[in-house]
């Protein structure tokens, strides 16, 4: 079974990053809805994997309805469902799940601590606590259907899953460097000042954080191929 990826992008300044790297290594299809172009939803039965991109809610409002609807769907009809961060937000609305302005704001590098050691979860095999980059101002009030991995210092919902394919991520690990360098040139002042806002203060060793963020995001991604080609064997 050779996995179809399929990802969801709110905007188009929050692209789809290593992911495109980590498809094309392993030889994996991977297409796309852009949906502030208005594109149309894709047919579940097109993809294996979901993934879900970043975003900003009020610049979304015209289609996330629509869009945390196909995120249940797909999660119903077993699919590997991958959300980052605003994509973790609407995995978790659309099980049921509150987004809401979160007490602080988070951007740039931050530690990200897991719970669990070792890591029991099959889609957090091999996953250590690392730093990983950040942009958002709100959280997501999660259901009783998820079981929480991770947390920062200023947040407490970061990495939450629901069964074995689904997986919410509120950080970043899909961005590359021209990613970040937009974002701290055209929207370093759209979030509120604060303890857990970096995105200023260039960490010195920002190359190494983008590689070992993308080699955490191709652990996750590939430990959810191996529980789909499983259950597909089976």
């Amino acid at each position: 079974m050779t996995p179809r990826i399929h990802y969801l992008q709110n905007l188009d300044t929050a692209g789809v990053g290593n992911i495109t790297q980590w498809a094309q290594a392993h030889g994996y299809p991977l297409t796309g809805t852009h949906l502030y172009a208005g594109e149309p939803l894709p047919r579940l039965e097109d993809f294996d994997i979901l993934v879900i991109l970043g975003g900003v809610p009020q610049e979304c409002s015209e289609w996330l309805e629509s869009e945390i609807l196909f995120i249940r769907q797909a999660i119903d009809a077993n699919k590997g469902v991958v959300g980052l961060c605003l994509g973790s937000q609407l995995i978790g609305c659309a099980m049921g799940g509150e987004l809401v302005p979160h007490t602080c704001a988070e951007s740039g590098w931050l530690n990200v601590e897991l719970a669990e050691k070792p890591h029991t979860h099959p889609l957090l095999s091999g996953v250590d606590s690392r730093k990983l980059f950040f942009f958002h101002r709100n959280t997501i009030v999660l259901p009783p259907v998820f079981e929480l991995h991770a947390s920062t210092e200023g947040c407490k919902n970061q990495i939450f899953t629901t069964s074995d394919r689904v997986i919410g991520i509120q950080s970043h690990p899909e961005m590359v460097a021209s990613s970040i360098e937009y974002l701290a040139t055209h929207k370093a002042d759209n979030l509120p000042k604060g303890p857990y806002t970096t995105l200023g203060l260039i960490d010195a060793s920002q190359d190494e954080l983008l590689t070992q963020a993308a080699q955490f995001l191709a652990t996750v991604l590939n430990n959810l191929v191996t529980v789909l080609q499983q259950d597909y064997q089976e």
